[in-house]
Parts: C-alpha cells; sequence; structure tokens
C-alpha cells in the first residue's frame, strides 16, 4: 500500500511538471510578463500629497516629478518619468476648477489620475461641451474611497455628472492615505527608512538613495520568518498555469467572498448610483494581466453588481498589451492616447 500511494505521488508530480512545461510552451511569454518586480515609485522631495480625512489628493498648483524604478536581475531600471502638475484644488490636470460651473467629474484609481504619464485628461483641455472636466483620479483607491473624495469634491463643486472608472482591483481595496513616516519621506530623502513605498527623492543623490532603500528591502526580506515561508510558497505556487487556472476557474464558479472591503465597496457603488442616477457611467478597465490571463475574479464580481444597476461600458485597451509599460501594469503613452478616445466614444454616446 505504501508502495502504490508512492508511485501515485509522483506519478501525479510528475504528471503536474509535464503540463506546466507544456502551458508553459503554449502561453509562452503570456506567463512571463506577469512576474512580479521590486517597484520604487519616487517623487521630487517637498509637499507631495496631503491627507484629507480619511482619503487624500494632491497638494494644489504643483509640478512634481515622478520617477519609478524596477528592480531587475540586480538592475535599477527606469520605467518612466514625467511630472504631474496639480491644479488649484489639489488634482492631476492642468485647468484650475471654479466653483459654479457645471462640471462632469471623472472618479477613479491610478488609471484615471494618469500614472506613468502626463494625464490624459489633460486632452479634454478643460471642458466636455459645455461640462467643465475635473480629474477626481487617485492613485491607490477603491470605490469607497472614490465615494469618500465625490463628496469632498461635490462639497465645493457643481457637479452634474460622474464618470467612474474602475479596474477589478479596486473590488478589494480599503481607505488609504499617508502616515507621517511616508509624508515624511516624500517632503525629504534623508527622512526615509527604506519601508515607505513612497519616496521622496533628489536628482543629485539618486543612485545612492535607490541602493540605500534596496538594502533596506533586503534586510528586512532576510527575516526568515514562518509568515515568510508561507507567502513564498503561496506566490510561487499562485504563479504556475497548473495551479492558477483551476484555482481562478473553481474561484469565479463557486466562491462569494465576505470581505468588509468587498462589501463596503459595493455599498459606495450603491450610493453613488442611488445620488446620480442616469447621470453616472461606469466603465471597466482592462488590466494588461486580464489580457494575458483572463477577467479576475473581482473583475467579474464587479461587471455583475454595476449591471444590475447602472450603465457599464468597456475600454479593453485592444486587447494589446503593448499599450502597457513592461514590467509596470499601468499605460503607457499610446495606451493613455487609447483610454482618451475610448472614454471620448462613450460620452459621444450619453451625453
Amino acid at each position: 500500500m505504501k508502495n502504490n500511494l508512492l508511485l501515485s505521488i509522483i506519478t501525479i508530480l510528475i504528471s503536474l511538471f509535464f503540463t506546466e512545461i507544456t502551458l508553459d510552451s503554449i502561453l509562452g511569454d503570456k506567463n512571463k510578463q506577469n512576474l512580479v518586480y521590486d517597484r520604487y515609485m519616487l517623487y521630487s522631495e517637498g509637499d507631495v500629497f496631503q491627507n484629507i480625512d480619511k482619503i487624500l489628493k494632491y497638494h494644489p498648483k504643483k509640478k512634481i516629478m515622478s520617477k519609478t524604478f524596477y528592480d531587475i536581475d540586480g538592475q535599477f531600471k527606469e520605467e518612466y518619468s514625467y511630472i504631474i502638475e496639480t491644479n488649484n484644488f489639489g488634482l492631476v490636470q492642468k485647468n484650475d476648477i471654479k466653483k459654479n460651473k457645471e462640471s462632469i467629474l471623472f472618479l477613479g484609481d491610478s488609471f484615471t489620475e494618469g500614472q506613468g504619464a502626463e494625464t490624459w485628461i489633460n486632452n479634454f483641455q478643460g471642458f466636455y461641451k459645455n461640462f467643465q472636466v475635473i480629474n477626481g483620479g487617485i492613485l491607490g483607491t477603491g470605490f469607497n474611497q472614490f465615494e469618500l473624495l465625490e463628496k469632498h469634491i461635490s462639497e465645493t463643486y457643481n457637479i452634474k455628472k460622474v464618470v467612474l472608472l474602475y479596474i477589478g482591483d479596486d473590488l478589494r481595496r480599503g481607505l488609504f492615505n499617508h502616515n507621517n513616516q511616508v509624508v515624511s519621506c516624500l517632503k525629504n530623502h534623508l527622512n526615509c527608512k527604506g519601508y515607505e513605498n513612497f519616496y521622496g527623492f533628489n536628482q543629485d543623490t539618486l543612485s545612492n538613495h535607490l541602493n540605500f532603500l534596496k538594502s533596506k528591502r533586503v534586510n528586512k526580506n532576510t527575516q526568515k520568518t514562518f509568515k515568510f515561508y508561507r507567502r513564498s510558497i503561496k506566490k510561487h505556487l499562485s504563479q504556475l498555469s497548473v495551479f492558477y487556472y483551476p484555482h481562478r476557474y473553481l474561484k469565479n464558479k463557486f466562491y462569494n467572498t465576505k470581505n468588509v472591503k468587498v462589501v463596503n465597496n459595493f455599498n459606495s457603488i450603491n450610493s453613488l448610483i442611488e445620488k446620480y442616477k442616469s447621470n453616472i457611467l461606469f466603465i471597466r478597465l482592462k488590466q494588461k494581466e486580464e489580457i494575458l490571463k483572463g477577467d479576475s475574479y473581482y473583475t467579474i464580481k464587479a461587471k455583475k453588481h454595476v449591471e444590475r444597476r447602472s450603465s457599464l461600458y468597456e475600454c479593453d485597451f485592444n486587447d494589446d498589451i503593448s499599450n502597457f509599460y513592461k514590467y509596470d501594469g499601468h499605460p503607457n503613452k499610446s495606451g493613455y492616447a487609447y483610454l482618451f478616445k475610448c472614454v471620448e466614444n462613450i460620452l459621444k454616446r450619453n451625453y
């Protein structure tokens, strides 16, 4: 019996091994495109983000240099570098906004903000038809935060219509702003301790600063706790096709999350629809990973929820990953050009 059990285990392992090789040869670069690398997000030191109660936005009337590097095979590679320009209300757009003007508010995360390039919202040049355009996109946020930011903006500005752009990941995000240490690190790179994830930088000391941040991360990762090994094994297995695709299928088919963040985000979707009724549009944005491997569980959940209650449209980036950066998950310049045209066409059909 022991021999039969051992033989069965060996047979299963060998079968999984050859299945993984077969899938890898069929999918080719699709699996390799989804590798996770160490990312370093840097901003020219000074006043960058400001916390507003439980949410955040940028400081007003700023030009902030944003650089993102990835540690690839021990070398820092610059993925993008651009200027974030904020208006009089601390939102990412060139045009200042006026209180008495009827407005169309774009809500969303980093895709709406335009992380990685000059924001695509600027292509509207401040207006869509007679509506003042307001860019309410803030990186790292989800539906719960979209709702709170809408309240913050609508207290001052005359919002008549809302366009909410989202990705599936937004459904599992909670409220987000920066603690005092992150703010201090952004203000002066010498205050950084290495674990902040958002860092200030000075161009003259950029190389040394990156190496310092890396050394701090390496030291943290060398602390081999049980949680470290558990997460490492889980991360490795999740990247194998023989586990990824069956897990995704079973999760999409049978799993129904009770996660508090997801529930709160659904409630925020409902509240925004109740407030704006036919004057809100939802646009689902396809992520690079979804182009490679199909829709995520959270994308499917959000789509079903929104479709039962409001108008839902999609911008799929032509299912072309060349519209995204190589390592980063955000659209590149051509991707944002596509996004502007896609959103503009949706607006023309509705407003």
